[in-house]
């Protein structure tokens, strides 16, 4: 059985060293890096000497030397694959500043006896952060942000109409707690919140009157109204004047979002995605905007990443310039208050191997 575990409460096999090398693997998401270094200057602790360091590039040539002395692996977009493993001997812990793990065979550390690990959003602020992100989503579609920048060029005032979110409903596809954060804020704009998840939901998943949903593992988290299954997704969707992706990539959703998806919207709906970028077919999307059957899409996430230079050989781009898109480069969770967070989870584990 693959063995990966949460930062949050557990702990990786001893080992005899206490000199550790953390190499944070390839030039992204640089304040990670930048944070960690600064927790681990920070350790007082005689017994462990830490020290951190980032690989200029994603690829293990040229970075022969770091990954020979490696003792820990912080992977965010680089794959932790044999071919890695087989470059950092030494590696006893692959832990994601974060919480994805597509990219790491975990099958093949765990055979290695290497162990795996990520850091749960909800108790870094990292799913706060990212709900955050996805209300400026929201409102920079809502209001047409790329139309607003084009009036204050042409010094032109009171244009464009903005689409007013109260009074309006949202539909969240997945509601662990990313999604749960998101339907806080956006019932906050005093939205109707619906939400599909694969588990369960309790109180026959509708909220009556207004009121809080009943107590039990399964009763609706607050800000949602209505709770569905996967199966009902065609049926929520239809009455959302706003969508939001929240949920985890895998075979079941891998381009959720395609040409019947999105013939199931409201005319002009919005769409954003904060969760992974394999979960739509940007193709589709492209039509949809062209075709006015969908208003706005709010990206943060791709299924290319990092674009290759320059940007106008990047998979999509012609959609990245489309008048009614904003995009942002895969930082909803890079606040200052996720990622400080996480650098000291990341310190202590490393401190615990």
């Amino acid at each position: 059985t693959p063995a990966v575990t949460s930062a949050v409460g557990a702990s990786a096999a001893a080992t005899a060293s206490s000199d550790f090398l953390v190499v944070f693997c390839g030039p992204h998401f640089g304040d990670g890096f930048a944070f960690t270094r600064e927790a681990a200057a920070n350790l007082v602790d005689e017994e462990v000497h830490m020290r951190v360091e980032q690989l200029p590039t994603q690829v293990i040539a040229g970075n022969e030397a770091v990954l020979a002395r490696a003792h820990v692996l912080v992977p965010f977009m680089t794959p932790v694959d044999a071919a890695m493993l087989d470059a950092a001997p030494l590696v006893r812990l692959v832990i994601q500043f974060g919480v994805g793990l597509e990219g790491v065979d975990v099958h093949e550390c765990t055979r290695r006896g290497v162990h795996v690990s990520n850091i749960p959003a909800e108790s870094t602020g990292n799913a706060a952060s990212c709900a955050e992100h996805a209300v400026y989503l929201a409102l920079a579609l809502a209001r047409k942000q790329r139309a607003m920048d084009e009036s204050v060029a042409r010094g032109l005032l009171g244009s464009p109409t903005g689409l007013a979110l109260f009074g309006r409903t949202a539909l969240i596809y997945g509601c662990g707690a990313l999604g749960e954060q998101v339907a806080r804020r956006l019932a906050a704009f005093d939205m109707r919140v619906l939400a599909v998840r694969r588990s369960r939901w309790g109180c026959k998943g509708r909220r009556e009157g207004g009121e809080a949903g009943g107590g039990g593992a399964d009763a609706l988290p607050a800000g949602v109204s209505e709770g569905g299954s996967p199966e009902e997704l065609g049926a929520f969707a239809a009455r959302a004047d706003l969508v939001v992706l929240t949920c985890t990539q895998n075979e079941s959703t891998r381009r959720l979002v395609d040409d019947a998806f999105l013939a199931k919207l409201k005319p002009g709906a919005l769409l954003i995605n904060i969760a992974r970028g394999g979960l739509v077919d940007y193709t589709a999307v492209s039509s949809a905007l062209d075709s006015g059957t969908l208003g706005g899409f709010g990206t943060d996430v791709f299924d290319t990443e990092p674009f290759p230079l320059p940007l106008s050989d990047a998979p999509h781009a012609a959609l990245l310039r489309h008048p009614r898109v904003v995009a942002t480069p895969h930082v909803a969770g890079v606040t200052d208050a996720s990622y400080r967070t996480m650098a000291r989870v990341v310190v202590r584990e490393v401190k615990r191997v």
